[in-house]
């Protein structure tokens, strides 16, 4: 869930496994989102986060 200081990001990564911060969804958005990232300041939009939307997108 997001908050007033967080925003997270759904992905729909099933393959990948949770390490670090990507964390498993658990009952975050739609069945089909395996993955998230919370984010917690601008910063965090890295290449790592940019690489895990690119192959969800690309797995769409």
């Amino acid at each position: 869930m997001s908050t007033q200081t967080t925003v997270n990001v759904g992905l729909a990564l099933p393959g990948e496994q949770p390490v670090g911060r990507l964390e498993a969804a658990g009952s975050f958005g739609s069945d089909r989102l395996a993955r998230k990232v919370t984010l917690r300041a601008v910063a965090d939009v890295n290449d790592e986060l940019r690489a895990w939307l690119r192959r969800t997108w690309e797995q769409a």
